[in-house]
C-alpha cells in the first residue's frame, strides 16, 4: 500500500495540483485495501492525516483571529463596524489553504467508508470467555477463531494504561503464541487446559474467544478489531465486578 508522509502537505513542492495528485493516488491505494476488507492500517492513517488537517485549519484560523483589524467602515442603517482583515496571506498559504479545503473532504469520505466496514465486521465478531473467569483481566490468552478455515490462533495480551492530554485510555498488545486445527481433541476447553500445563507463566489465565463464521483478512481487520472487542468487554467484565456500572 503507497503511505502518505506525516508532513505530506508541505513536503517537497507546496502546489495544489501536485497535491491533488498524490492525494488521490493515496486514497486509490486505500480503496484498493478496503475492497479486500483490509481495514488496516489504512483506517488508522486516515485519522490521524484528518485529525492533523483539521488541527492545522484550526491553528490557522486562529492566528487570523489574533492580528488587528482595520475599520473600514460605519454602518449605521444596520448599527454594525465594519472591519478589513489586515493579515495577508502569502501563496504558498494561500495553496495550503486550497489543498486542506480539498483534502478534508475526501478523508472524511473516506473514514465513514471504514467506520462502515469495522461496524460491519465487529457485528460478525463474537467475544466470550473459555471457562471461568479470574479476578486479575490484565493479562491472558485471546483465542482467534475462524469457521472459515477451520482454525483457532493463539495470542498472549496484555492490556496497558495510556495517559493521553485529557482522558486515559487502554490499549492491548498480543503476541502469538500457537495454531491449531477446529478438532474434537481441539476445543477451547482443551486448548486452555494445554495453556495451563505448558505456559506456567499464567497459571491461572483469563482466555477469551474471538469467533467469526464468515472470511475476514487476519492481520488487517480480524485481530485488530477483536482486540479494541476485547478490550471493551474486559472493561465492561471489569466493572461489573467492581459495581461501579
Amino acid at each position: 500500500m503507497s503511505k502518505l508522509n506525516t508532513f505530506w502537505i508541505t513536503d517537497k513542492h507546496v502546489d495544489f495540483e501536485y497535491k491533488k495528485y498524490q492525494l488521490l493516488s493515496y486514497f486509490q491505494s486505500v480503496e484498493k485495501y478496503f475492497l479486500l476488507n483490509k481495514l488496516f492500517p489504512p483506517f488508522t492513517e486516515l485519522i490521524n492525516h484528518y485529525k492533523r488537517l483539521t488541527s492545522l485549519k484550526n491553528m490557522k484560523a486562529a492566528l487570523n483571529h489574533q492580528f488587528p483589524k482595520e475599520l473600514i467602515e460605519v454602518d449605521l442603517k444596520n448599527f454594525q463596524l465594519n472591519y478589513q482583515e489586515m493579515f495577508n496571506d502569502c501563496e504558498m498559504i494561500k495553496e495550503i489553504d486550497k489543498i486542506i479545503n480539498f483534502s478534508l473532504p475526501k478523508f472524511e469520505e473516506y473514514i465513514r467508508e471504514g467506520e462502515k466496514l469495522y461496524e460491519f465486521f465487529e457485528q460478525h465478531i463474537e467475544i466470550s470467555p473459555v471457562g471461568v473467569i479470574p479476578l486479575y483481566l490484565k493479562e491472558g490468552y485471546l483465542f482467534l477463531q475462524d469457521d472459515s478455515k477451520n482454525s483457532t490462533k493463539v495470542y498472549e495480551y496484555k492490556i496497558t494504561l495510556y495517559e493521553g492530554s485529557e482522558v486515559e485510555y487502554k490499549g492491548i498488545r498480543t503476541n502469538f503464541i500457537s495454531w491449531y486445527s477446529n478438532t474434537i481433541s481441539n476445543t477451547s476447553g482443551n486448548i486452555k487446559s494445554k495453556l495451563i500445563k505448558y505456559r506456567v507463566k499464567l497459571p491461572n489465565p483469563a482466555i477469551y474467544l474471538a469467533k467469526t463464521s464468515i472470511a475476514i483478512p487476519e492481520t488487517e481487520t480480524f485481530l485488530p478489531i477483536a482486540k479494541q472487542a476485547l478490550v471493551k468487554y474486559i472493561s465492561t467484565d471489569s466493572d461489573l465486578k467492581q459495581g461501579t456500572i
